[in-house]
């Protein structure tokens, strides 16, 4: 992809079409996507009740499969939130494209793409896919957990 400066101006437009935040529920997991003030990609996070079986597990601990990996886990009052960011080797960072362009007239990434709103929200439908524990799941979780 050859980036020039008009098509730089035309993914900022794209872009302020976007949300910069915006909260949710879907499937019964709340979820939040906000865009990086400095970088520009957009980042989504789930929070986890404290039933959920990843409750206080650390994202490397977390066997998801999502856009690269899962990036985040961290408390947030009652919840656990964990998340994924558009920030890897072949994601376009609006932001950071702007300073690497440095006056000059176009940059060259071949490999690079935007992750739009459309990406994310497919890539979070995903996510929850996989973090829906089945009811002999929930039942083996809560004993295990009372148990302890």
């Amino acid at each position: 992809m050859r980036i020039t400066k008009d098509s730089l101006v035309l993914l900022k437009e794209w872009i302020k079409k976007e949300w910069n935040y915006k909260e949710g529920i879907y499937k019964g997991y709340k979820y939040k996507i906000l865009r990086h003030k400095n970088l520009g990609q957009l980042n989504w996070y789930i929070l986890l009740p404290k039933t959920h079986k990843y409750y206080w597990k650390d994202y490397d601990d977390i066997n998801i499969k999502v856009h690269w990996w899962l990036t985040y886990s961290w408390q947030e009052k009652d919840y656990w939130k964990i998340g994924f960011d558009c920030w890897h080797c072949d994601d376009l960072c609006p932001y950071v494209i702007e300073s690497l362009m440095n006056g000059e007239n176009y940059i060259d990434y071949s490999d690079w793409t935007y992750k739009d709103i459309k990406f994310v929200k497919a890539e979070c439908k995903r996510l929850i896919g996989q973090l829906q524990m089945n009811w002999f799941d929930k039942l083996k979780y809560l004993l295990f957990k009372k148990l302890k």
